[in-house]
């Protein structure tokens, strides 16, 4: 589903066409997948901020399961996977350690979901299309 479908209504409609008895409502569902959103944008601004140029993992669906009703993201398995497709195990511990960094500095609200959609965005069209200007998550001493 992309990015600009993800409210409640839209998804209310999806889940009534194709599974009619699935047993939550489209605001439940976004309740769930958010924070895996946020993480997820979070771990691709890292990437940026810290200007290693990794490839982007085909899913992350992998490093998921379904504990219960809810989605349990193992971030430490993700960023171990994202991090050796690209070669740059040896940059784990900066990387985590920036990825708390920016973390911290980002809200968890809706404006980090649009922050997380136009990341999709950005992850679809050639990097040579935007500038990658991430002065927000600098820190004085970065």
């Amino acid at each position: 589903m992309e990015m600009y479908c993800f409210n409640s209504d839209v998804l209310d409609g999806l889940l009534r066409s194709v599974a009619p008895s699935f047993p939550k409502d489209g605001e439940t569902v976004m309740a769930g997948l958010t924070p895996l959103l946020h993480r997820l944008f979070a771990i691709r601004a890292t990437n940026i901020d810290l200007q290693l140029g990794l490839k982007w993992l085909d899913s992350f669906e992998k490093s998921c399961s379904i504990k219960g009703h809810s989605i349990e993201f193992n971030e430490d398995d993700f960023v171990t996977r994202y991090l050796g497709k690209n070669a740059q195990l040896e940059t784990k511990q900066r990387f985590i350690q920036r990825l708390g960094e920016i973390s911290a500095k980002l809200k968890a609200t809706d404006e980090c979901l649009f922050g997380a959609m136009i990341s999709q965005v950005y992850w679809r069209v050639p990097s040579r299309t935007f500038k990658q200007d991430f002065t927000l998550f600098q820190t004085p001493n970065s």
